[in-house]
């Protein structure tokens, strides 16, 4: 006997907005939402803020897809 079934369905997820969040807001944030974020800059001191994503929110991804996101010390001034 052979077992004929559907091709695994892949769950579809809506990135958040993770922007102006701190590292810890937005691991909790794409853990809800049921992706992975993946940090650019360094989250460990002073006021970090994310300041950009990889992929924009409200994007239909499949669950588990890394979305980069941008960290800069809002502490800085520039120039």
């Amino acid at each position: 006997m052979i077992l004929y079934t559907d091709e695994e369905t892949v769950k579809k997820v809506s990135v958040p907005n993770l922007v102006g969040l701190t590292a810890s807001q937005v691991n909790q944030a794409a853990s809800n939402a049921g992706i992975n974020a993946q940090f650019s800059g360094n989250t460990n001191q002073g006021e970090v803020q994310s300041y950009r994503q990889s992929i924009e929110p409200g994007t239909e991804v499949d669950a588990g897809t890394v979305v980069t996101v941008y960290f800069r010390d809002n502490a800085v001034v520039d120039g």
